[in-house]
This record gives C-alpha cells, sequence and structure tokens, in this order.
C-alpha cells in the first residue's frame, strides 16, 4: 500500500523499496483526493474522495456497493482465496 496515493493521485508508479528509501511507512487506511479530469469543467474544480485500504476482509458486506476497484498483489494462491471469497 505504500505505492497507492502516487498511483491513485498522481498516477505514478514508485515501487514500495523507494518509497522505504524515502522513509514512506505503510498505512492499514488512507484518504486519497483526487480532481476528475473526466468531468465538466465546473465539476472536475471539485476533488473525489476516495478511501484506500489495505485489508478488504474487514469489509462489511454493506461497503462492497462503493467499491470502484480492487489491487491484489502476492502469490497467485493468496491472490485465488481473496477473489474467492468476494466472488
Amino acid at each position: 500500500m505504500l505505492a497507492a496515493k502516487d498511483l491513485l493521485r498522481d498516477l505514478m508508479f514508485v515501487p514500495s523499496d523507494e518509497k522505504k528509501k524515502q522513509g514512506s511507512q505503510g498505512e492499514n487506511e488512507t484518504l486519497v483526493q483526487r480532481k476528475d479530469q473526466m468531468q465538466p469543467r465546473a465539476l472536475a474544480s471539485l476533488p473525489a474522495p476516495y478511501k484506500v485500504v489495505d485489508q478488504p476482509l474487514k469489509l462489511r458486506p454493506q461497503d462492497w456497493h462503493r467499491v470502484v476497484a480492487v489491487f491484489l498483489q502476492g502469490p497467485r494462491v493468496a491472490v485465488q482465496t481473496v477473489a474467492m471469497a468476494f466472488a
């Protein structure tokens, strides 16, 4: 989750090991504010908040209707296990 803010806010990928060298520490949850360039000019100036969580198993069933993306990383078995939990 070290690279989440840079990736989602600035559309720039910074590898986790580089973020660690910069002194960044992992968080379980963070809020990313992003301006939507696809909106009409009047709405584009308003930032949209996105809550980023590192532990999707803690989401309640009623939270899932607001999920806009899921990023998975790790061994294939672990990714399949998580994916099956939410299928």
